[in-house]
């Protein structure tokens, strides 16, 4: 599978917005700035300068879109053995941001890094930080 078959794929199987993803050139983000770095990729935080989609313009026939400027997180796979790995991340990160799990981050998107062109997920920017952050702080105070 592709790239675009794979985004084509969720698009026609999307019920809502909140299942909908795209591909987003890299020159609509601003203020990229690496913020993280894991086994399996870079994160970095940037400003979607369009926003998300949020519904069908009939009259118009385009995209309506939602809040202009939004904060994103783009996670970079750097080191993937196999392309195959790449999209199975991407779907299994996806098929868990649709899930009724309150605490599951969006998946917005895939753009690609100019330079290095390797895929980026589009994802929700966690203003706490990642998860590993989050339970180090308040795992005593979760219940």
């Amino acid at each position: 599978m592709t790239i675009d078959k794979f985004i084509q794929n969720v698009q026609l199987n999307a019920k809502d917005n909140d299942e909908f993803i795209e591909w987003i050139p890299y020159d609509r983000f601003k203020d990229v700035k690496q913020i993280g770095k894991g086994g399996f990729g870079t994160i970095y935080y940037a400003r979607w300068i369009d926003g998300f989609i949020r519904e069908w313009d009939i009259e118009n026939q385009q995209w309506k879109r939602y809040r202009k400027e939004v904060e994103v997180a783009l996670k970079k796979f750097d080191n993937f053995v196999n392309f195959n790995d790449v999209l199975n991340e991407m779907e299994i990160h996806f098929k868990t941001s649709c899930s009724s799990v309150d605490a599951s981050i969006r998946f917005y998107g895939i753009t690609q890094d100019p330079e290095t062109h390797s895929y980026m997920m589009v994802l929700e920017y966690a203003k706490d930080g990642n998860l590993r952050e989050y339970l180090e702080i308040n795992f005593n105070n979760i219940n």
